[in-house]
């Protein structure tokens, strides 16, 4: 193999890694989803197991009708599931080549970047709605005590710094959606 090509194994690794991350991404939208975003009028936990077991698509839909999402990061989303669709569905690398093995690890390498960045930013909506409405530490280390671990702290504290804002902007835009529609069917 010469210095330039690419290591099959690590290109399967890659895609391990990046099914992963995106499981972890899917995961942390869906409990946002379900608990600090959710509508109270509308609880999912009371809803069939059908209705449950829904796509990540559908997720972002419903996301949608119940915060405000600043256009950014519902394009970000969108993004996300494009590229989450692309690896599930339609994966068509050639991994049989240098050049398809190359493409294909570019690509997830971005896809696990962005879940990464999309799972701290719901990390963050976490802590921040605790802390902002509850002034409680939603990672407090009584309930989580692999929090007490150093390196979890400074994860914690690296990404409150960098979503928080919008964490906070997402938290705002709450059921803003839902009062609009509300306010539109009373007018009528």
């Amino acid at each position: 193999m010469s210095k330039d090509s690419v290591d099959p194994m690590r290109t399967y690794a890659w895609i391990g890694l990046g099914l992963l991350c995106v499981q972890m991404a899917e995961q942390s939208l869906q409990s946002a989803i379900q608990t600090v975003l959710d509508d109270e009028d509308v609880r999912l936990a009371e809803q069939s197991e059908p209705e449950r077991k829904q796509t990540l698509g559908d997720f972002l839909k419903r996301l949608k009708k119940r915060v405000k999402l600043p256009v950014h990061f519902k394009e970000e989303l969108y993004t996300f599931l494009r590229m989450r669709n692309q690896l599930v569905h339609e994966f068509d690398f050639k991994l049989g080549t240098d050049e398809g093995r190359k493409a294909s690890n570019l690509f997830i390498q971005e896809l696990a970047f962005r879940a990464i960045s999309i799972s701290g930013l719901m990390m963050t909506v976490f802590q921040v709605c605790a802390r902002d409405e509850y002034d409680e530490e939603f990672y407090d280390k009584r309930f989580f005590p692999e929090m007490e671990n150093e390196h979890m702290q400074q994860m914690l504290k690296f990404f409150e710094q960098h979503h928080g804002g919008l964490a906070r902007e997402i938290l705002a835009g709450r059921n803003k959606v839902l009062s609009k529609t509300k306010t539109r069917v009373r007018s009528r």
